[in-house]
């Protein structure tokens, strides 16, 4: 809704959009629509920690920029990308051009307000923050353009067609109450429990996995190589022990391909297809995180045998 939305309500102003290279699918897969009916697109590219270059962002803003989307914590590896600076760059080049975020793993964990990274719009999704799944929010700056994708109804304002899902959406605003209110509490507890989930894995696991998420990466994702192993067999193998792992974005499970994020990162097909994401949340233990990384050093050890 947000890129497509945007993007035609804007077409006047001009047909040229900008992404980074390791957005989530939702953006990707929209800007690709957008690319064939005739838009432009820059795609920015990131490091080996997956932070974009700013600099090139900025020289490709022009007079025909109409949006940006850099989306803040990367939902594989968990990078975070400085998007209060971005906004600032990209309003110096072009005034006009709106800036969007794909914020669904940053909120809950990190300072989310929209006065503070100075975006024009923002996305959310409800299941990323503990409320129900299918139910997600669109943020809009008052004033900022956008053309319905959908047509047959007039709720939500005119932007969306469709009886709402009332559930879904209470939930997701209680969900963003117990945020507020206890947000900061337990970050600081879950990025704790990832920095002891790497040294156990380097320290237990030494040679067999490479942990390839940045030290200052966001809270609660943990991304790992297992050189030389599927991720597919060793994800079969991890779950028959109880332990509930991912390849990659869940958008894009069941098509048995490897992540675009970690191959844009500089790593090989090969390389990408033995990637595992570790997630934690608020109820994660210690006691859990010594007992995953006891069933990861089981697992590997039977499988080398």
């Amino acid at each position: 809704m947000a890129i497509i939305g945007i993007a035609k309500a804007r077409e006047s102003a001009g047909r040229h959009i900008i992404v980074s290279a390791i957005e989530h699918h939702s953006v990707l897969e929209s800007v690709e629509y957008l690319e064939r009916e005739g838009w432009a697109v820059s795609v920015i590219p990131v490091d080996k920690t997956g932070m974009i270059d700013c600099e090139q962002l900025q020289e490709e803003v022009n007079n025909e920029t109409t949006l940006v989307s850099i989306m803040m914590v990367n939902n594989e590896i968990g990078s975070v990308q400085p998007i209060d600076e971005i906004a600032r760059m990209v309003k110096k080049k072009n005034s006009h051009t709106v800036v969007h975020s794909d914020i669904a793993q940053a909120c809950g964990f990190m300072d989310c307000r929209v006065e503070s990274l100075g975006v024009d719009a923002l996305t959310i999704s409800g299941h990323k923050i503990y409320g129900p799944k299918g139910v997600g929010a669109l943020y809009l700056k008052e004033g900022t353009p956008y053309e319905p994708i959908m047509r047959g109804g007039n709720q939500e304002h005119g932007a969306r067609p469709g009886t709402e899902n009332v559930a879904g959406i209470v939930g997701l605003g209680a969900a963003t109450i117990v945020v507020r209110e206890e947000g900061a509490e337990y970050t600081d507890h879950i990025d704790d429990l990832r920095l002891l989930l790497k040294h156990k894995f380097e320290k237990k696991c030494k040679g067999l996995v490479k942990v390839i998420s940045p030290d200052d990466s966001a809270p609660h994702i943990l991304g790992v190589l297992f050189p030389g192993i599927d991720h597919d067999v060793l994800l079969t193998r991890l779950d028959q022990e109880g332990l509930a792992v991912s390849s990659g974005s869940a958008c894009v499970s069941g098509a048995h391909t490897p992540s675009h994020v970690i191959q844009v990162l500089g790593y090989s097909e090969a390389e990408a297809q033995t990637f595992i994401r570790f997630s934690l949340s608020k109820y994660t233990t210690e006691k859990e995180i010594k007992k995953a990384v006891k069933i990861v050093q089981h697992c590997l050890e039977g499988m080398k045998r």
